[in-house]
């Protein structure tokens, strides 16, 4: 069972540091992914987290997708 985590920078965005700092404490498996910021394509990149569109997102294997670091959290442990 693999994770996939959508994040940002981790050096500017707290909320996806957060997010993969969940996943490392635990040693959860997952995939990441970033979005970066500093590209005009910004909107593209994240019309994809639909409905999200926010960092981090965390996608479950079984497609759902959950965004918010709370949110995250709850559910890992939940599952966890």
């Amino acid at each position: 069972m693999t994770y996939h985590l959508i994040l940002g920078d981790r050096a500017y965005s707290s909320w996806s540091l957060r997010g993969w700092l969940l996943f490392e404490k635990f040693s959860l498996p997952f995939k990441q992914r970033f979005v970066d910021f500093d590209s005009q394509d910004v909107g593209d990149q994240m019309a994809e987290l639909s409905p999200a569109r926010t960092v981090p997102t965390m996608i479950m294997p079984d497609g759902a997708v959950v965004w918010d670091s709370l949110a995250i959290a709850e559910e890992l442990a939940s599952r966890h």
